[in-house]
């Protein structure tokens, strides 16, 4: 039954953003995000090859609560080093691939929705271990 509540979730996905490329996250500067940002940065080489794909993420990097977006910055970070050119400006350039993601809490669990351009998303679902790691569910896909 918990399954389907998440499929549920996951059909629904865009009536939860505020934007289709704008992002929102919820999560705090002490906790883990490094393999949040992995699966991101994987999924993306699939389609789209570092240094041949430029993005244009004008992430909100800065929740509500006044503090800087961690997960923004990570994964824009993680783009970066992987080779992908990002431009984070409030101007987008000819020809760069617009990306926004949301990052918010269901439950006990994290719920992750990433757009990059009009033909590609990627929803996955992931828990805080005691570690202050998040952590990919078992048995959840990846829907590209």
């Amino acid at each position: 039954m918990r399954v389907f509540f998440f499929l549920f979730l996951i059909l629904i996905g865009g009536c939860l953003t505020k934007g289709y490329f704008s992002s929102s996250e919820i999560v705090t500067k002490n906790q883990d995000v490094s393999l949040v940002t992995a699966d991101c940065v994987r999924y993306l080489k699939v389609k789209y090859p570092p240094a041949k794909t430029s993005i244009y993420f004008n992430s909100v990097y800065y929740m509500s609560s006044g503090e800087e977006g961690v997960l923004s910055r990570a994964l824009e970070k993680e783009l970066r080093l992987s080779g992908y050119a990002v431009n984070s400006t409030k101007d987008r350039v000819s020809g760069e691939i617009p990306m926004g993601f949301t990052f918010d809490k269901i439950g006990g669990q994290y719920y992750l929705k990433l757009v990059f351009g009009s033909k590609y998303q990627m929803t996955r679902i992931y828990e805080l271990n005691s570690k202050k790691v998040f952590v990919p569910v078992k048995h959840t896909n990846i829907r590209l």
